[in-house]
């Protein structure tokens, strides 16, 4: 080998070195693991700890989730996951990750920070890989469902799990977990309450009691009939100084609001008694009001009313009503008011609604 040669190797290295090419070439040349992953991420704390001189352990038995994210993205998902948005979620108490899909082709994996801080790591690396398949089956195959733990599921499911050596199964099973955060508890006085294994007790994790919009309810009046009486909640939090302050502004502001509305003053005192005068001034409002924004927008089939005062009892004019106006149509969907989706079951509403506040 002449020098030119030798100069020239040295010069690739360094360079290599610099745009991190190296670390690519051992990437790709040993085996897909967990173990490089972590090794990985060691390198990367140890490069940041150099260019920061920053105080950190790469042993942290949590390691950092968007560079395990990168990691698996690139070792298990193809670089197919580049889009996707991954995250803790400090409300998440019913389960330990989400695959969050929306319009436009958003999708964010949400992970249990008050679950998974009670595990082992690798039930957080489990979980993580668990949501990193639904993503992927999202956007290579468009499966959007997240319960769906089809063939497709599981052929990826056991690929990683032969490949990193991880136990990622179909369902967490973090029930001591799940029930540690229930801290909103009521009991039926009825006798439900003598039978196992639950005994009338309904535990919760937000204020919100049984009621019929829980798909057991209407069960349970008609085999009980017991009314459910709160047994147990969580001690309230401190209010915030500046808090407490700006909320009795508020109310000051709005107590002052309430008795400047109960001050008579010259006009109003002259426009009650113009509406003595002509009683007939209140209905015949009403009568301009739908005649200007209803009748114009009808269709052919109108439907005659009578609007009477309520004072006089008398009738004062009529006006027709449009049959578009009256219509509308009984669904079987509601719309949940915190994200919008207008999809959703009457009777599975309630649950719905307890997972959009948690993973909010």
């Amino acid at each position: 080998m002449d020098k030119d040669e030798i100069i020239a190797k040295k010069l690739q290295e360094e360079e290599e070195k610099e745009f991190g090419l190296l670390k690519l070439k051992r990437f790709q040349e040993e085996s897909d693991s967990l173990e490089l992953a972590l090794k990985l991420q060691a390198e990367d704390y140890l490069q940041t700890k150099e260019n920061n001189n920053e105080d950190f352990d790469p042993s942290d038995p949590n390691p950092d989730l968007h560079r395990l994210f990168l990691a698996f993205n690139q070792q298990y998902f193809w670089g197919q996951l580049s889009s996707v948005e991954v995250r803790w979620s400090k409300k998440m108490t019913l389960c330990a990750g989400l695959c969050v899909y929306q319009s436009g082709g958003y999708i964010c994996i949400r992970m249990s920070e008050p679950l998974l801080k009670f595990r082992p790591q690798s039930d957080m690396i489990d979980t993580l890989l668990h949501e990193m398949i639904h993503a992927y089956l999202f956007v290579t195959h468009n499966i959007q469902d997240r319960s769906g733990h089809g063939p497709e599921f599981h052929k990826h499911m056991h690929r990683i799990n032969a490949a990193a050596g991880t136990n990622i199964t179909v369902y967490h099973d973090f029930h001591d977990e799940v029930d540690y955060y229930k801290t909103h508890m009521w009991k039926c006085n009825g006798p439900c309450q003598h039978n196992p294994p639950y005994y009338g007790i309904v535990k919760r994790s937000m204020n919100r009691k049984p009621q019929k919009a829980d798909p057991w309810f209407e069960t349970h009046q008609e085999t009980c009939g017991g009314t459910f009486i709160k047994i147990s909640e969580p001690p309230k939090k401190e209010e915030h100084p500046e808090k407490k302050e700006r909320k009795g502004k508020k109310s000051k502001r709005k107590i002052e609001n309430e008795i400047s509305k109960d001050n008579v003053t010259l006009d109003k005192w002259n426009d009650e008694r113009r509406n003595e005068k002509d009683p007939n001034k209140k209905a015949r409002n009403i009568l301009d009001y739908f005649e200007s924004s209803v009748v114009k927008q009808g269709s052919d089939i109108n439907t005659p009313i009578q609007i009477f005062d309520d004072e006089t009892v008398k009738s004062c004019g009529n006006i027709t009503l449009n049959d578009k106006a009256l219509s509308f149509e009984i669904s079987s969907t509601v719309q949940c008011p915190i994200c919008g989706d207008n999809s959703i079951k009457a009777d599975e509403i309630n649950e719905h609604i307890d997972l959009c506040i948690q993973i909010e």
